[in-house]
């Protein structure tokens, strides 16, 4: 150790690197001295009677543990990690592919794993399989699974049952990528005939049933690359013992964010579905009950379901004040409060009392902690797109309740309730007490009471919040009590129009939104608009018009826009275009024009 390292920079520290704080040292260097005379008293051995029990006993605990890490280490270089996706295991997973392998940032698949030597052969690897499932021998064919281009993880060749290689070969061979092997266990069907079908493929099947919200996987079959998806549907009714005759809506889990329909003329092989690929399938929906999953703020569309799914990140909250620590499911649109709201739920306080700090380690020397800022406009997931250096762990912090507060009052809280009539113009803000026990239809009768309706209007009032992206609604129908709304959400009424209370056959609700030439440009709130079949956009553009209730001077700036997937620029609709035909039927529909337009060019006024 060099004198200058002792009394100059062993005292950790830091120092200014590059711009950047970082630590200089991680230990101290400390000088003790010892009076010669008692050295041999400092340096003697310590009699074992003289230590403590339960030191003996933790010292001792932590050598086997060394010892045991130090022999696994020496070890790894000979075992290969081999994980098994079965027919059970993805029959339970919901998600993209076919289930969360080791490394992904949700929670893991369970999935059944052999810790195995690297030189095991194949051989005997499957008459390990076949003892721990007890499979009859010859029951079961292995595929490798493996990444493509596209990210994805699916199966991809069928390993020959002759196979003489060992386990690290077969790795090396066929996903010399992954440090662990991946395989999926195909039940044969017929094992007098094990061999791979003449001209077929093998695909996966998904499930989503829009009543019950899931979307799980329904198993694999063979399939002619001839067929089409007519015969496919056949296949998947005859399998799920479905009505012969029932309807289904196919898609392709091509990617996230990618999930394309299928063809009904066009042959498996015209769209190019190939061993390996997953095929989602839904039961077609009528009208009504389009209607009705979607009042309640749920999916009625399988492609929207994946996006939702493509949102959730996994998020640790850790306590400030100890070691405890849970894991919840969220999702990047989640505001603060939402996110409050569910923390809450699970340690079953106020969510008002919680305080939040993100946590992450740039390196070994550098720890990092920000403040996380109340606020209802910025996402969870832009909250981890800003520090996304950061591991998705929040410290959370409880704060005392508020002294010399009542029981009454700690059960009230104020809210303001923006009033957006008939015609989405912000009229009037109305303060209310409420008590977190009050149903939304109580303040309903208040809000009525207080609201200027329109003239012949239909008197009755939805409650929403606005999604994240201020693109839609969120109605608030599902709620039971005021307690249940986020603590500082928006919260927005408006009156329904007629044409939405009374839609006629082929009708449907859209929402419409606000913006200025980009669509990162978001402005106003969100409303609700019946989009009509065969309507032309010029008669779309004047009832839009008539429900604004604006001039035919400030209504001529107005474009109107959809937005197609994966395609940020806006898609201008021409004044002969039937929206309701097009092959990029929206969900929502963009309103292009100059900020704050609306409020300054109203022709009755208001």
């Amino acid at each position: 150790v060099l004198e200058k390292e002792v009394f100059e920079d062993g005292y950790g520290g830091s120092s200014q690197s590059k711009g950047q704080r970082s630590d200089a040292s991680s230990n101290a260097y400390v000088l003790v001295y010892i009076r010669e005379s008692s050295m041999d008293e400092v340096f003697a051995p310590i009699p074992q009677v003289n230590i403590p029990s339960h030191l003996k006993r933790s010292l001792e605990e932590e050598r086997r543990r060394l010892e045991e890490q130090k022999k696994q280490k020496e070890e790894k270089h000979l075992y290969l990690n081999v994980e098994v996706v079965t027919e059970q295991s993805f029959s339970r997973h919901e998600g993209f592919d076919l289930a969360h392998f080791s490394g992904s940032s949700l929670p893991l698949s369970s999935l059944t794993s052999f810790k195995v030597l690297k030189a095991e052969t194949y051989a005997a690897f499957k008459s390990r399989v076949t003892k721990h499932f007890n499979y009859p021998a010859g029951r079961f064919r292995f595929w490798i699974v493996g990444f493509r281009q596209n990210k994805t993880i699916r199966p991809f060749f069928r390993l020959p049952d002759t196979d003489l290689s060992s386990l690290e070969s077969i790795r090396n061979d066929h996903a010399a990528s992954s440090s662990d092997l991946r395989l999926y266990l195909e039940l044969l069907v017929n094992p007098l005939k094990p061999e791979r079908p003449t001209g077929a493929i093998f695909i996966f099947l998904k499930h989503f049933d829009a009543s019950k919200q899931t979307l799980f996987g329904a198993g694999a079959v063979w399939v002619p690359r001839a067929s089409k998806v007519p015969d496919l549907i056949r296949i998947i009714n005859a399998q799920m013992r479905f009505g012969a005759s029932t309807a289904l809506s196919l898609y392709e889990e091509v990617k996230p964010g990618m999930i394309e329909s299928l063809k009904l003329d066009a042959t498996l092989n015209q769209l190019q579905i190939d061993d390996g690929d997953v095929i989602c399938f839904q039961r077609s929906l009528s009208d009504q009950e389009t209607k009705n999953l979607e009042r309640n703020g749920l999916c009625s569309h399988v492609v929207k379901f994946y996006q939702i799914l493509q949102n959730r990140i996994l998020c640790t909250f850790s306590s400030s004040t100890d070691k405890s620590e849970f894991d919840l499911l969220l999702s990047k649109t989640d505001n603060y409060d939402i996110m409050a709201t569910k923390v809450g739920k699970h340690l079953d306080i106020d969510p008002a009392r919680l305080r939040f700090t993100t946590s992450g380690v740039v390196n070994s020397m550098h720890r990092l902690n920000i403040a996380i800022e109340r606020t209802t406009t910025k996402t969870l997931g832009e909250i981890q797109s800003i520090n996304h250096f950061m591991k998705r762990a929040i410290k959370y912090e409880i704060l005392a309740p508020t002294a010399n507060v009542s029981a009454e009052t700690e059960n009230e809280i104020k809210k303001g309730i923006s009033w957006m009539g008939h015609n989405n113009f912000k009229k009037s803000i109305h303060i209310l007490a409420m008590k977190k026990s009050e149903t939304l239809e109580e303040i309903r009768v208040r809000l009525a009471k207080r609201a200027q309706m329109s003239p012949g209007g239909t008197g009755k009032i939805r409650f929403f919040l606005t999604s994240p992206d201020m693109k839609t609604q969120r109605p608030l129908a599902m709620i039971g009590t005021v307690g249940d709304i986020p603590v500082s959400a928006e919260i927005y009424a408006e009156e329904i129009s007629p044409a939405e209370l009374n839609l006629r056959n082929g009708e449907r609700l859209i929402d419409v939104f606000h913006f200025s030439k980009s669509f990162s440009r978001i402005h106003g709130v969100p409303f609700k608009f019946v989009l009509k079949p065969g309507e032309k956009t010029s008669d779309t553009r004047k009832r839009l018009q008539e429900q604004l209730t604006l001039s035919d001077k400030a209504f001529s700036g107005y474009r109107l826009a959809i937005q197609v997937s994966n395609f940020r620029q806006p898609l201008y609709l021409d004044e002969d275009e039937v929206l309701y035909d097009s092959k990029f039927v929206p969900n929502n529909l963009g309103l292009d024009h100059v900020t704050d337009e609306i409020e300054m060019r109203r022709s009755d006024g208001s």
